[in-house]
């Protein structure tokens, strides 16, 4: 393994080892919150629950500083990551623990505010990946909004919940409710709609692959043919919504059809399913539509995180978050059905365009 391969061990993680050892990053980040959470909300602690605390800190502090300096040292340009925000973070992440072994104050509050800190390695994620966020799929773009929502639960439990001006347990169920049945319809709504336009694409282009095969049995029009299904295919995986190619030589395709007096009927009906799929590519949910409904999403994971109190609320907020995030994030994949980029999750089948284009 050299250098560049350790590198990307960090900043690209591909490989299933890579993966692991991101996701156990992740994992740590959520544990040393939720001790600090544990520690704050259940003050003062018997001598076992300080024992095992401070075990467990001690392999937090372990991890994020071989994190740390393992990175330190493989990066070339290190000054730039000293001072970027990952760097920045990755010291706070170490820097409270350390304070809390050297100096007489373990349980100082304003150390135990510099170990929050610690979930914006989370917030690294934002960062696109390249072909890794395949490997993670789904939970690659949940990720991020976990660690948000887990660490503003977490701050609610430390500091305010107990307090007597906060919302009382069970005081929202009615609207929690109402929000989270109207998110529900709103998703429903553009699943079916993006859902049908979807399979609708996958459809006309089996049409046009069947028009496609019966025009390569014709001398004068089997160059075009080939020429025409080969530019649609380069167009869709490149992600070329214009269709410029394939436009231009499918009007030559038309003229010379006319020339020799080919069916216009078929040509008519290729017609109808190359323009029924041009639109239905680049149709798109009206974008006050999708406002309306992250809102909606966004009250509803809000208000739950609100209402839901203590270690509970913690669990029900990640639930919360997995569930409604996740059909956000497929739903909003199926309305982008040739975006084939590092965050893509679902795309339209186009292997009988592959099939026929490999067969000419």
């Amino acid at each position: 393994m050299n250098r560049s391969d350790i590198i990307n061990f960090f900043e690209e993680p591909k490989t299933s080892g890579a993966i692991a050892y991101t996701f156990l990053s992740i994992i740590v980040v959520y544990l040393s919150l939720l001790i600090l959470a544990y520690e704050q909300k259940f003050w003062p602690l018997d001598n076992l629950e300080i024992t095992i605390i401070d075990y467990i800190d001690i392999f937090v502090l372990a991890f994020f500083t071989i994190d740390f300096l393992a990175r330190l040292i493989i990066l070339k340009e290190k000054s730039k990551y000293l001072f970027s925000f990952a760097g920045i973070i990755d010291i706070l992440a170490i820097l409270p623990s350390l304070l809390a072994f050297y100096l007489p104050i373990p349980s100082s509050e304003w150390l135990r505010v510099l170990r929050l800190t610690r979930f914006f390695r989370i917030l690294q994620f934002f960062k696109p990946k390249s072909s890794a966020s395949a490997s993670f799929g789904l939970f690659t773009r949940l990720l991020p909004w976990l660690g948000i929502a887990a660490a503003l639960k977490l701050a609610i439990v430390i500091w305010v919940e107990d307090k007597n001006f906060w919302i009382e347990s069970g005081a929202l169920d009615i609207p929690i409710s109402v929000i989270g049945f109207a998110t529900a319809i709103l998703l429903g709504a553009k699943l079916s709609a993006a859902q049908s336009r979807f399979y609708s694409i996958e459809d006309a282009m089996s049409r046009i692959v069947g028009t496609l095969n019966g025009l390569q049995a014709q001398v004068n029009l089997k160059t075009l043919s080939t020429h025409f299904a080969k530019n649609i295919l380069d167009e869709i995986e490149t992600n070329d919504s214009k269709f410029t190619k394939s436009q231009e030589t499918f009007r030559d395709l038309t003229k010379v059809a006319a020339s020799v007096n080919y069916d216009e009927s078929i040509i008519c009906d290729l017609s109808k399913d190359y323009q029924h799929i041009m639109h239905l590519l680049n149709a798109k949910t009206p974008p006050f539509f999708d406002l309306f409904m992250k809102l909606a999403a966004g009250t509803f994971v809000a208000m739950s995180i609100t209402a839901v109190t203590g270690f509970t609320g913690l669990l029900t907020t990640l639930v919360m978050v997995c569930i409604i995030g996740g059909m956000y994030v497929l739903v909003d994949d199926f309305d982008k059905p040739i975006e084939k980029d590092n965050q893509s999750l679902i795309n339209i089948d186009i292997s009988s365009l592959r099939n026929h284009v490999s067969s000419i």
